[in-house]
This record gives C-alpha cells, structure tokens and sequence, in this order.
C-alpha cells in the first residue's frame, strides 16, 4: 500500500492534475485510517463512479481546504519563481517546521508541501 513518501514522490513525479494522486489523497491525507487496500484498489478501477475524488492536484480550492482541515491555523503561502516558472509553496504550522515545495502548478506545489508538513509532524 502507497504510504505518504511514495505519494510525496507520484506528485512530485506528476506533470499535471492526476485523479489517481487525488484519490490516494482521498485515501491516505484526507480519510486517513478509513481506507484499506482493498477499497483503494476498488476505487481506483472506479475513480469517477462511486468515489470521485476532490480535484486536489487541479483545484486551489480544494487543496486549501484540505490544509486548512489537516492544518487548522497554518500559514499558507505560494508563489510564482520568474527565474524559471515553477511554483514555490510553504506551509507553516503552528507547532512544527516550515514545510517548503517547488512544482510547475499551485495545486501540486500545495499538495507537495501538506505532505511534506505531514511527514515531518508524524517523526
């Protein structure tokens, strides 16, 4: 089963909005402990039946509120880097270190960064 470092690395990977990435969000950020692998690969056969998964990896809004859920309080900032395109996301908690992510989009930059404050509040 796909932990939070192997879907650190998918969106970091992704090179645009993923509906599988959305729902292993879904699965393992969002419904944490809700999920068994059996209902993963169900509902990765039937991504858009059944479960349809918030567009995390495309839509800003989703994404925050998902931050704003996992991470009541924290600072959210996102900006775009002229020198070469990318996105730079940082999110602040307030107890924990700043987490800090570079993608091309703001959805993947957000995404990156909740995962990566996600791991580094579970050490």
């Amino acid at each position: 089963m796909t932990d939070l470092s192997d879907l650190f690395e998918r969106v970091r990977k992704a090179e645009g909005p993923d509906r599988t990435i959305d729902l292993l969000i879904l699965a393992l950020v969002a419904q944490a402990g809700e999920w068994g692998t059996v209902d993963i690969e169900y509902a990765l056969r039937d991504i858009e039946g059944t479960t349809a998964p918030p567009h995390f990896t495309a839509a800003i809004d989703a994404i925050t509120a998902l931050i704003e859920k996992k991470l009541p309080g924290c600072m959210k900032r996102v900006f775009d880097n002229p020198d070469d395109g990318s996105v730079r996301a940082q999110i602040v908690a307030i107890s924990g270190p700043a987490a800090t992510a570079d993608h091309d989009t703001w959805p993947l930059a957000l995404c990156l960064a909740l995962l990566l404050s996600l791991q580094e509040s579970s050490k």
